[in-house]
């Protein structure tokens, strides 16, 4: 059971990485979004204003996409870990009293 328990405990501290680095991506999404400029501010370079604009945009969408893939990452390893303290329970309970 020690070695499953240093798996599980493993996979369960690098979900907590994913969860924190998506929370970053969460971050620069906002930072990104606040790049934006208006045809104002834009003055001579509002030519470029479209473009500038889509690219923020693009940055920002990858960002919460990111933070939506790194969250899932984080998640199927819990549930991978959890498979695995399941699995372990049930292999326990199974073999107990049979030699």
């Amino acid at each position: 059971m020690a070695d499953t328990d240093v798996i599980t405990d493993a996979l369960r501290k690098e979900s907590r990485v994913w969860d924190r680095n998506a929370e970053e991506l969460s971050g620069i999404a906002g930072s990104v979004e606040g790049l934006n400029l208006s045809h104002l501010q834009a003055g001579l370079f509002q030519v470029l204003c479209f473009a500038y604009q889509d690219a923020v945009a693009q940055v920002a969408d990858r960002c919460r996409e990111g933070n939506q893939r790194m969250s899932q990452i984080a998640d199927a390893l819990v549930k991978n870990a959890n498979a695995y303290d399941n699995n372990e329970a049930d292999t326990t309970e199974s073999v107990e009293g049979t030699y």
